[in-house]
């Protein structure tokens, strides 16, 4: 049996903030402390494995809280699902097995995700690499 987790990282936001908000929303949570910009949110009713519940949480964080949110699941070590919330709006998302998703045909080309995960950690210059680790990564061909 693999890993299974999920988080959801904020940029530009204090522990503080993100703490208070999820107080607001009656959530339990780990929040760390920033490093890099970035704060990880570990949410216990996410930790369920409920694709939505984790979407719902990362946009209403990012509506919120007025910054990037990045939500991540990771099932078994088999699929690996991000998101980019960008002030309340979805702007991107990824799945290492789009065969494992009832709308696999609405998830963008792999460029696209990694053109806008680029952006946001401000790497414009990783984009081929960063498409070349989605496509391939450690779990093999991901069928994208």
């Amino acid at each position: 049996m693999g890993n299974w987790y999920t988080n959801i990282a904020l940029k530009d936001v204090t522990p503080s903030d993100a703490l208070r908000s999820l107080s607001e929303l009656g959530r339990r949570a780990i929040v760390n402390p920033a490093q890099h910009r970035w704060v990880t949110v570990v949410d216990e009713e996410c930790d369920k494995f409920d694709l939505d519940l984790l979407e719902s949480l990362a946009l209403t964080l990012s509506t919120q809280l007025q910054c990037i949110a990045l939500p991540c699941f990771n099932a078994d070590d088999d699929v690996l699902w991000f998101a980019i919330y960008e002030n309340g709006r979805r702007v991107s998302r990824y799945a290492s097995s789009l065969r494992e998703f009832e709308d696999a045909a609405e998830f963008p080309p792999v460029r696209q995700f990694a053109n806008e995960l680029c952006r946001i950690f401000e790497k414009p210059d990783a984009v081929r690499q960063a498409g070349r680790v989605l496509r391939k990564g450690p779990w093999g061909s991901c069928g994208c």
